[in-house]
């Protein structure tokens, strides 16, 4: 355990909070033995990048920024040190030409409020993806001498705690950029961590595949999935589905799909079924995958007009 590292060290020395290890060891254990670019903002006395070297394993390139010059001597084979200001976006981005964008950002630095948020409003968009940025000793949001006060607006902490509405962008008007690269932000004493994760295809309202299991499909000659295009969608993109349909209806598009060809822009048109003819419907199974709502309602009524009558909602 790395806090067990931290108690046995006899090397340089390590100034961290005692509550920061089950931290670090939560949200950076799956960097261990990983080609990865490693800041940490804050060198100080040189202990916490050697500690770093030793979690995180050989393949790790470390970098430590201070803008105190005399920190340059803590380098060696896996550690580089580089000096400025954290606030400084031109210096910043010589680093990131230098080593390439960072997978891991530890701002343990001024812990003054602007120097915070320059540093984070430059290197987040910049972190690769499932990379992690973790700032620490926030306790200073709330002590004016860094800038901090509570309830504050200019805070780190306060502006950690908007960003949860950012967070949640698909599900009220504000932009979606933060969500569509966030996997999450977490709140700790003095301590917010951001998990980037970019979201190709969000996941919205899929359902278990132990629901397909409800379906006894030896009593039926074809099976078909009925619905609009971003729930299809997402059972095909997140779901290991024990049932695979002969066609696929899209009430968006209009038309009926085989072979899963489930096209990546659909036109949305007024709720309709496609035009078809077949026989013997007791042997069909339409399964719908749609939203709650009154389009379902109004799906499973169409189709038992239809003759269906085997009609599942999943």
């Amino acid at each position: 355990m790395l806090y067990h590292d931290f108690l046995d060290n006899t090397q340089k020395p390590i100034t961290k909070a005692a509550h920061y290890f089950p931290i670090y060891e939560r949200h950076l254990k799956k960097f261990r033995n990983q080609s990865i670019i490693f800041w940490e903002i804050g060198v100080f006395e040189g202990g916490s990048l050697q500690m770093w070297q030793r979690f995180l394993g050989p393949y790790a390139k470390i970098i430590g920024i201070d803008i105190n010059p005399i920190c340059k001597k803590h380098e060696d084979w896996q550690i580089s040190v580089r000096i400025g200001d954290q606030a400084d976006t031109k210096f910043l981005q010589e680093v990131i030409d230098e080593f390439g964008y960072p997978d891991v950002v530890i701002d343990d630095g001024s812990h003054h409020m602007e120097q915070t948020y320059a540093s984070f409003d430059f290197l987040y968009d910049k972190l690769r993806n499932n990379g992690v940025y973790l700032v620490e000793d926030m306790g200073t949001s709330y002590m004016p001498s860094f800038g901090g006060g509570l309830g504050k607006d200019e805070t780190f902490i306060e502006r950690s705690k908007k960003m949860i509405d950012l967070l949640n962008a698909r599900q009220n008007e504000l932009s979606q950029e933060f969500a569509k690269s966030t996997f999450s932000v977490c709140f700790y004493e003095s301590v917010v961590v951001f998990e980037k994760l970019r979201w190709f295809n969000p996941i919205t309202n899929i359902r278990t595949p132990m629901r397909f299991k409800e379906i006894d499909i030896s009593r039926y000659n074809k099976i078909i999935f009925y619905g609009c295009g971003m729930h299809l969608k997402n059972i095909f993109n997140y779901m290991y589905i024990n049932i695979m349909p002969d066609e696929i209806w899209d009430i968006n598009a209009n038309e009926i799909m085989t072979n899963n060809n489930i096209p990546d822009n659909l036109k949305h048109v007024p709720l309709c079924l496609p035009d078809f003819t077949i026989t013997d419907k007791e042997k069909v199974a339409i399964i719908i995958t749609m939203a709650e709502g009154n389009a379902k309602e109004e799906v499973k009524r169409l189709l038992k007009d239809k003759g269906f009558t085997s009609v599942y909602y999943v």
